[in-house]
């Protein structure tokens, strides 16, 4: 089917459809704008979760989608409150805009679309800074290490969310997340020094799935080419081949966009050794990392998201520069100069690091 038809199929036949996404493509996002008011009136969709934003701001979402004219003051702050808060890729928050559109066109009796947050809030940008060994204050790293417990359990909070905001309600919802948290039937690996040493706790998608069964479904957004290089800095094989396998079937049907159910294809049951997903786990094939799938264009085609003017303020940067400079290795002397960095790479070709954990 084209992709959006496929994808208000699959929302007509299940109470949760989860979205995976690479972050930041900017034609993945257009396209989930795009199916928001076809969801409504033809898959009676009225909830629109987002990995994006936190639990903890519900009532400013709700706020927003709801209010008779556009707070573009309170769009910003909501996406400035994201867990890493430089998220401002403008193509994310244009989804709210979309559905404060979309509820204005709406009689009085007809139900309104709700965007709510489904992860918690936490501070990740020390989590990361943590992890590299660059975070100097003892207060905050014994801070942060108390916080253990709840931060581990990220995957199985956001499925609480979803639980609480969707499916508990009864009402049909779309949940858009990175693919690392939307797996339904796939468990990724821990691996140490080019080993597999065990599965993962279970994601989002794969608690969700446990415990409502079919009321759940995931579609991925075209699987990036992830390379065990992603996470294994010393592995030394070949590149991936698996997504060249992909585009060489869409080429010969013109790129045409497309869904398609994935886990019961031909292509269900093949592999790719060279790329992450299948290089430490042997018995793991195509369908269970896709179930369904939607292919807008090749990836050389897709583009990154455009940034929001003078998103990051001078008072963030201040709070922010150690964390950007270790983020993306590079010196920052100003919010402007870093903006402008941002700035610079929207429409450029998607770049590839490690995937979203």
């Amino acid at each position: 089917m084209s992709p959006i038809d496929y994808l208000v199929s699959k929302s007509k036949k299940h109470q949760v459809v989860i979205l995976g996404e690479y972050h930041e493509v900017k034609q993945n996002l257009q396209f989930v704008k795009a199916a928001l008011p076809i969801l409504y009136e033809k898959a009676g969709v009225t909830t629109i979760g987002l990995e994006v934003c936190n639990a903890e701001i519900n009532s400013k979402l709700e706020r927003l989608v709801s209010a008779s004219y556009y707070q573009e003051s309170l769009a910003v702050d909501i996406a400035r409150s994201q867990n890493w808060h430089i998220w401002g890729s403008k193509e994310y928050w244009d989804l709210l805009r979309e559905v404060w559109k979309l509820n204005q066109s709406l009689r009085p009796d007809q139900p309104k679309m709700r965007v709510v947050g489904i992860d918690r809030e936490m501070d990740l940008v020390s989590i990361f800074m943590l992890k590299k060994g660059l975070l100097k204050n003892p207060d905050k790293v014994a801070e942060l290490k108390e916080k253990v417990p709840f931060i581990i359990k990220r995957d199985l909070l956001m499925a609480e969310q979803v639980e609480t905001e969707i499916i508990k309600k009864e009402t049909r919802g779309i949940v858009l997340v990175g693919n690392m948290h939307a797996f339904t039937h796939y468990l990724p690996p821990i691996v140490k020094d080019q080993k597999y040493v065990s599965d993962r706790e279970p994601r989002m998608g794969y608690i969700l799935r446990e415990r409502h069964g079919d009321r759940v479904f995931q579609i991925t957004l075209h699987l990036e080419p992830s390379s065990p290089a992603f996470y294994d800095p010393t592995y030394n094989g070949k590149e991936p081949v698996l997504i060249d396998v992909i585009e060489g079937i869409m080429n010969r049907r013109g790129n045409a966009p497309i869904g398609f159910d994935l886990f019961n294809s031909p292509l269900a049951t093949i592999r790719d050794s060279y790329t992450y997903y299948f290089h430490y786990q042997p018995a793991v094939v195509l369908g269970d990392i896709c179930r369904g799938y939607i292919f807008l264009a090749p990836w050389e085609n897709l583009r990154q998201c455009e940034w929001i003017d003078g998103f990051v303020s001078e008072e963030m940067f201040l709070e922010l520069r150690d964390f950007l400079q270790a983020k993306y290795k590079r010196d920052f002397s100003s919010a402007s100069e870093f903006n402008s960095f941002q700035e610079g790479m929207a429409g450029t070709p998607i770049s590839f690091g490690v995937l979203d954990d």
